[in-house]
């Protein structure tokens, strides 16, 4: 595990809120358009570049990448799950599309700032 993201797991509290609401953040970046988001794998190469499932899209953001998570989970893995029971499922879902993964996204960043 590199050394750097043991210390936001070790950060005082009022610390570690800033951090996940970065990772929720980074994670809407790299999922900001249709084109950028994929089902069925944790990232994917398309024509248009790079593509990440919400998972996949979270390993990337706290920079793991593919499909490694990093545990302990942060807070923004936490307030994700808050909202749904699991996120490849409800990302691989046939009815869940690009516009409810980023509102999951939002609702998680919200979730977190009104914790802090």
């Amino acid at each position: 595990m590199p050394r750097d993201t043991v210390a936001l797991y070790e950060a005082p509290k009022e610390t570690a809120p800033s951090h996940d609401v970065w990772v929720l953040d980074e994670m809407a970046r790299l999922l900001a358009t249709p084109e950028q988001w994929c089902k069925g794998a944790y990232q994917t190469q398309k024509r248009e570049g790079q593509a990440y499932c919400i998972v996949g899209a979270y390993s990337a953001a706290t920079g793991h990448g593919g499909d490694r998570l990093y545990y302990p989970p942060g807070a923004a893995w936490l307030a994700l799950l808050q909202q749904v029971k699991t996120l490849a499922t409800f990302n691989d879902d046939p009815a869940t599309t690009h516009a409810d993964i980023l509102a999951l996204i939002a609702r998680a960043r919200a979730s977190l700032l009104d914790r802090s």
